[in-house]
């Protein structure tokens, strides 16, 4: 009979424990039950859970997907940083009027999962932001012109893509991080050629009659005559937005890259001039003997100017090759000597950072070493040993299929023998990660590389140690070694350090805007050694110059 009292009465205790407990909740403490990012953080203090948030969510992955291309990095490179006082006020948030009501901490914690809402650093954004707007564009192909048989067919023009700085910062807008990775997808926005949609068929029949000529090329004594295939593949067919028509055009870079290969026959190198000198004042000097060429820019120009206007001959203008010149010092036959030669080529050369490391010996040397370069194409070799390693662990096999169509077997060789820019990305961004690659060679001593967007530098002391590493068996087994160095041997790009060193050579080139880098491992009688040379405005003669001397200085050495 007195148990319904006694009911109500411990009841209405149990309640006002309850609210008592509710009421002196810390307000710097997180929610019972509460959730950030779908993971329990309940009980904990603000301070931890700042604490956390820079731990595990500042350099969380970040990947951004444009057209298929996916670019990794991380939050805070893209400028991505936690708000650390919203997500901890957003976990913490309890009002007085919500602690009258019973059970309301425990009904209003549980419904609580924080997203990890994300300030921008504006500047850091900005600078990530450009680089990949410049990575996403790609200019409109003009239509162009190709005979297939005795037919003249159009060769249609492409579209081309731009994503604009603020589209990718709109599709950063509202961001929530994960820590496990964050992916964002931006649709570039398509670029038309001009004068798409547009008759051309008035156009292709003007171009007819220049593909029909009679063009030669006379160089010397010998007289050629250009084929018609050629010389529909130097017209381009450039829409004037004035009078709303195509027109017909000829394309120099095509024509000097036709001559390039015509001159051959009567191409000659030019020899070495070799000045000694003794504390900077000329000796003796061996003069080496001229070469002699084609004029490619003024025959380009007769050329394209002959076959928009008639049938006819164009006698090549030859151009007398000067020697290149070297400067002989007396350098020491020691480290200190060889330290010498690498200071003064640098300084003569110009854009220079040279690195060297013999394989036996412990030999040492190196001149702007660690100064940044863009790596250009020598970063294949890099993504080449860690597709090596997944080869070898069984995450990856060389029968699997990449990109267009090649089986990774075929487009690893294309890598590194060709320089396939399209294995590259895919193997470095799509099976690798930019950002896992790189916490790769921080691993194997690594100190001023960044290949994750939008660092994307290295330096020649870095590049001489992997290839140290790897011909003295350090990264890969004997297998894997040989299955690199022998591709290495095979690329065919040896105008630079092969040529200079004129022995045995495996190497990754890279050429990019001005630059032009040479890594490479050397096979010579005196010793086998890794041998970097990174430029900026010089030439693949001035490298194999380079090469050359350090050769001849280690071998004076021996």
């Amino acid at each position: 009979m007195h148990r319904r009292p006694l009911l109500w009465i411990s009841s209405g205790v149990l309640l006002l424990a309850v609210v008592v407990w509710q009421l002196t909740y810390p307000t710097d403490t997180v929610l019972p039950l509460a959730r950030l990012d779908r993971n329990f953080v309940s009980g904990k203090k603000s301070a931890e859970i700042q604490s956390m948030l820079n731990e595990q969510y500042t350099n969380a992955p970040l990947t951004l997907s444009i057209t298929g291309k996916k670019y990794d990095t991380t939050a805070a490179k893209a400028g991505m940083i936690p708000d650390n006082t919203a997500i901890t006020q957003g976990l913490t948030a309890y009002s007085t009027w919500q602690r009258f009501i019973p059970f309301s901490l425990l009904v209003i914690g549980l419904m609580k999962n924080q997203p990890v809402s994300v300030k921008l650093d504006d500047s850091t954004f900005t600078t990530y932001a450009t680089a990949r707007s410049q990575d996403c564009a790609i200019s409109p192909t003009m239509a162009g012109l190709e005979l297939d048989g005795k037919k003249l067919k159009l060769v249609p023009a492409e579209n081309g893509q731009a994503c604009s700085t603020q589209s990718i910062r709109d599709a950063f807008d509202g961001l929530q991080l994960h820590s496990t990775g964050t992916s964002i997808k931006v649709e570039p926005q398509v670029v038309n050629p001009a004068g798409q949609g547009v008759d051309t068929s008035d156009v292709i029949e003007q171009a007819r009659t220049v593909v029909d000529r009679t063009i030669r090329l006379k160089l010397l004594d010998k007289t050629t005559t250009i084929s018609h295939a050629t010389l529909a593949s130097w017209l381009e067919l450039p829409y004037d937005e004035a009078t709303g028509k195509f027109g017909v055009q000829v394309d120099s870079t095509r024509v000097q890259t036709y001559l390039e290969t015509a001159q051959k026959p009567v191409y000659i190198a030019p020899g070495t001039t070799h000045i000694h000198t003794t504390n900077g004042i000329e000796t003796s000097r061996e003069t080496g003997t001229t070469g002699r060429g084609v004029d490619i820019n003024t025959t380009a120009v007769a050329l394209s100017a002959k076959l928009l206007s008639g049938d006819g001959t164009v006698q090549a203008t030859m151009i007398v090759l000067p020697p290149y010149v070297t400067y002989d010092e007396p350098y020491s036959a020691d480290t200190a000597g060889l330290q010498k030669l690498l200071n003064d080529l640098v300084r003569n050369k110009g854009d220079y950072a040279i690195s060297l490391q013999t394989v036996e010996g412990g030999i040492v040397a190196s001149t702007k070493g660690t100064e940044h370069y863009h790596p250009a194409s020598t970063y294949k070799m890099f993504v080449a040993w860690a597709i090596l390693k997944r080869i070898d662990s069984g995450k990856l096999h060389w029968t699997d299929s990449t990109v267009n169509g090649m089986s990774v077997s075929k487009c690893f060789d294309a890598m590194i023998i060709n320089s396939d820019n399209a294995c590259g990305e895919y193997f470095g961004g799509d099976v690798i990660g930019w950002a896992n690659l790189d916490t790769a060679l921080k691993g194997i001593g690594f100190g001023c590389t960044d290949l994750s967007p939008p660092g994307w530098y290295t330096c020649s002391d870095d590049a001489t140690l992997f290839l140290y590493k790897i011909q003295s068996g350090q990264l890969l087994d004997a297998d894997q070694t040989n299955r690199l160095l022998d591709v290495m041997k095979k690329q065919v790009y040896r105008d630079g350090i092969p040529a200079g060193v004129a022995v045995a050579v495996a190497d990754k080139v890279g050429f990019l805007y001005g630059m032009l880098h040479d890594a490479a491992i050397v096979y010579d009688s005196h010793g086998t050694y890794a041998l970097t040379i990174f430029t900026d405005g010089s030439s693949w003669g001035d490298i194999a110059d380079t090469a050359w001397q350090i050769n001849a200085q280690l071998n004076h050495m021996k």
